[in-house]
């Protein structure tokens, strides 16, 4: 039996990981350790089976969701888990700021921290908005300040 050596701590980490986190493997466990427990009529943990159909029924009927997502299976659109950006927005708007400062245009800064903070290519947008929610309280910041919020490769950076 696959899950015979499950103990109640396990249990509750698995509804823990469905109901506050978007965890499909610990949702695929809860359901087969139920459907194991019920198949063999063996004992099985009341209270985390009440606790995991409530926050499934709660899901369907007040946020009228699907049954697969509702259950931590699949994942409501829009609703993926997003990276916290928050320290390459603040280096970027900071990055920026300095460089408008030193005579570079906006949208050239703007693609300077794009290059640097991400290689990847993926940065434009991302660091256009995020000037734009750091430039009103950053703008009035002397350099010294703003240099101390970039990471030590970009403080001396110099435009080729």
């Amino acid at each position: 039996m696959k899950w015979a050596a499950v103990t109640d701590a396990d249990l509750m980490g698995a509804l823990n990981a469905v109901m506050y986190s978007y965890d499909p493997v610990a949702a695929e466990n809860l359901i087969e350790y139920f459907h194991e427990r019920f198949s063999n009529e063996m004992p099985y943990n009341q209270d985390v089976l009440l606790a995991f159909v409530k926050m499934a029924f709660r899901r369907i009927v007040e946020d009228e969701l699907r049954i697969d997502i509702a259950f931590g299976l699949a994942q409501q659109k829009g609703k993926h888990r997003r990276d916290d950006t928050t320290e390459r927005d603040v280096m970027a708007a900071a990055f920026v700021i300095l460089r408008m400062r030193r005579g570079a245009k906006w949208s050239d800064a703007v693609g300077e921290a794009a290059n640097l903070l991400m290689p990847d290519g993926t940065g434009d947008r991302a660091l256009q908005m995020a000037y734009a929610r750091y430039k009103e309280c950053f703008s009035s910041l002397p350099d010294e300040v703003l240099v101390g919020l970039l990471p030590e490769e970009l403080r001396s950076y110099r435009p080729i």
